[in-house]
């Protein structure tokens, strides 16, 4: 099963940084990485051709202008570029714990759509981290919000299977159920439900979603929040109201 992993980021080197080291220690290296980059200035481009020279897979850098907030036009233009038959989703503000990928490939089944475990890096810690760039993180470090999902049992995680809201930060996929629905609504611009219409799309079409607790964790930096789009959300209700599945644009206009 060849893998891609998908990174979304926008103007954040520092935060993107943390996440590839983090990548460059888990036990199972993606067969690519594809980097979805919402406009971004030199410096992450910069950043990124650093970063081939230490990864074994190839490093696939999809840009586009900085014309605002755009992740999903951006994210389908991605998508269009992954060749991996399974999808791993992360944003650029993530740290994955070592079994990341291993963890994400091991429940793959066809049928079905993964989120991983999520831990919270508080403020304080996440400048620290970020000036240090020390990415090691014990049960007991202070400055981690729901730490008990750090904790790393695989065998347990079928037994605590839900069909929980998954984010975007974490998300695995196959590559075939993504395109059968087209990807993003690259009507929604600006931040907010681009992601869980993505996911409501998915079950609509039949693809079943679980959330994989004890397995996949991921460490989400913290950040500014960003203006949340009260026109996504409407957009989001329309396509619920209509079952749509299958968007008329999305990746297959850049294939």
């Amino acid at each position: 099963m060849k893998t891609s992993l998908l990174i979304s980021t926008y103007n954040s080197p520092h935060y993107l940084r943390l996440s590839l080291m983090s990548i460059q220690r888990n036990t199972r290296i993606p067969d690519e990485i594809v980097i979805a980059d919402d406009g971004s200035k030199n410096d992450t481009r910069e950043l990124i051709d650093s970063f081939r020279k230490c990864f074994s897979c190839p490093i696939v850098h999809v840009w586009q202008e900085d014309k605002g907030f755009r992740k999903s036009l951006i994210m389908n233009k991605a998508l269009a570029k992954c060749t991996g038959d399974y999808i791993i989703q992360i944003d650029g503000d993530i740290i994955t714990e070592q079994h990341f990928i291993e963890d994400h490939c091991h429940f793959a089944k066809v049928g079905y759509f993964y989120a991983g475990s999520r831990c919270l890096i508080k403020e304080e810690l996440a400048k620290k981290i970020l000036r240090e760039k020390d990415i090691n993180f014990s049960f007991f470090k202070k400055g981690i919000e729901h730490r008990f999902n750090m904790i790393r049992l695989r065998w347990l995680s079928p037994l605590f299977f839900v069909e929980k809201h998954s984010r975007g930060c974490n998300i695995s996929y196959w590559r075939s159920d993504i395109y059968a629905i087209n990807g993003y609504d690259e009507r929604m611009e600006g931040n907010g439900a681009e992601d869980t219409d993505m996911d409501e799309r998915l079950e609509r079409y039949g693809i079943k979603r679980r959330h994989i607790k004890f397995s996949a964790i991921a460490f989400h930096v913290w950040h500014k929040t960003r203006f949340i789009s009260q026109t996504n959300g409407a957009i989001m209700e329309e396509n619920r109201r209509n079952h749509i599945t299958r968007l008329d644009k999305g990746i297959s206009n850049y294939i």
